[in-house]
């Protein structure tokens, strides 16, 4: 059995961290937070049904709210599926 092995000395750069935020109260990073926050919520998200990496879109669609506790975010549209049919070739057909 061989093991392989290291003779050298290893340099290992020096770690570099992001700054640290307080998100206090009033802060430049608190009111930036709400506002990109607010505009999560304004936008319409969809969620199309995805088969072997084509997006499908039935029009058969249905809205998730997703509650605030969990995050700011605006209704979701997603495409509740129906009949798909894989034609000759793998073409996907709705």
């Amino acid at each position: 059995m061989s093991f392989a092995a290291f003779d050298g000395t290893r340099r290992v750069p020096v770690a570099v961290n992001e700054p640290v935020r307080t998100y206090a109260p009033d802060s430049p990073e608190t009111k930036n937070l709400k506002l990109r926050l607010d505009r999560m919520a304004a936008e319409q998200v969809e969620s199309p049904i995805v088969i072997g990496g084509r997006r499908i879109h039935t029009g058969n669609t249905g809205t998730v709210t997703i509650s605030e506790a969990i995050i700011a975010a605006g209704p979701i549209t997603v495409d509740s599926g129906g009949p798909v049919r894989v034609l000759s070739g793998g073409t996907l057909s709705v």
